[in-house]
């Protein structure tokens, strides 16, 4: 057995003792100085880099279009997100993106996603039926069972996970919110119930004039006069009931300064075209490519006016 000489323990020690110093610095490091989003553990998928928080913005100098990336994302052991967001720095805030009943197997929704993320925004699309959409092949049989499957309850909560994870965890103040059918009736009810700055709904589904009232922001609805799921009347009974109530704007563009900016809606009946006409009809027939282009172009038009630029 070797036997440890004066000289060759004190020098084991030293080592020893410098080994020690060096990962101590490492933890100190880790623990007050390490970015909170490359730490491990903040999710079992990358958060997507967010180039919002690097610097101050300058809203005058911002691009047409940006280079996008995507990510699916982990907000809690029930509910993930997909992420689409510019690799540059913009000045636009976040944007909470509602699927309609097939959820995020919708190809469109990610297409939206990926448009938003061009033009400068955050798009940030809960699975709020936690991976059990409807499949568009199923029919209509057990259709209502799987509705009550998903309670609105749940689903609130889920919502309000995704905005506290947006605001909270990503950093990001000013949110809107856009969804189409279903997701639409999920938009209005952000609209009552979050602090979100700006809401668009394309067709919401299940909407009342209790609704409609209810909401706190700046919501432009958007609907079809042709739509066999939203009846036309129920549309015009909420927009009647706006009206009565002065929060209606004449239109889009409208920058009517007589309604408190938070309360301003706006509701537009597309003639001639059916329900889904943006995201689930025949985009070859001419008046649904043209109304389903015009209201798109409405959506940016709204968000560009009431959801404010990051500081």
């Amino acid at each position: 057995m070797a036997v440890c000489t004066t000289n060759r323990c004190a020098i084991c020690s030293a080592l020893t003792a410098a080994a020690f110093a060096i990962g101590l610095i490492f933890i100190l490091c880790y623990v007050y100085w390490w970015p909170e989003d490359q730490k491990i553990g903040t999710s079992d998928m990358d958060i997507p880099h967010d180039p919002n928080q690097e610097t101050m913005c300058d809203p005058s100098n911002q691009q047409i279009e940006y280079t996008t990336t995507s990510a699916y994302i982990t907000i809690n052991e029930n509910l993930t997100a997909y992420v689409d967001q510019p690799l540059e720095r913009s000045c636009k805030g976040a944007i909470l993106l509602f699927h309609d009943f097939y959820g995020l197997n919708s190809a469109f929704i990610r297409t939206i996603a990926a448009d938003l993320a061009k033009r400068g925004y955050r798009a940030t699309v809960p699975d709020l039926f936690r991976g059990n959409p409807w499949m568009a092949d199923e029919g209509s049989s057990g259709f209502d069972e799987w509705v009550s499957a998903h309670a609105q309850q749940r689903i609130d909560a889920d919502v309000q996970e995704t905005f506290s994870f947006v605001t909270n965890t990503l950093a990001i103040p000013t949110i809107g919110a856009v969804g189409f059918g279903w997701g639409g009736r999920q938009a209005v009810l952000a609209s009552a119930r979050l602090d979100i700055k700006a809401a668009v709904s394309f067709y919401a589904t299940g909407i009342q004039v209790s609704d409609a009232l209810a909401m706190r922001t700046p919501t432009l609805l958007l609907h079809a006069d042709n739509d066999t799921v939203v009846p036309i009347a129920d549309v015009l009974a909420f927009q009647s009931a706006l009206q009565d109530s002065g929060r209606l704007l004449r239109n889009v563009a409208d920058n009517s300064r007589s309604i408190h900016t938070s309360l301003v809606s706006f509701v537009k009946i597309f003639s001639g075209v059916g329900h889904g006409f943006v995201d689930n009809a025949d985009q070859n027939d001419p008046a649904v490519r043209q109304a389903a282009t015009e209201a798109l172009a409405d959506m940016y038009t709204w968000l560009e006016r009431y959801l404010p630029t990051l500081n």
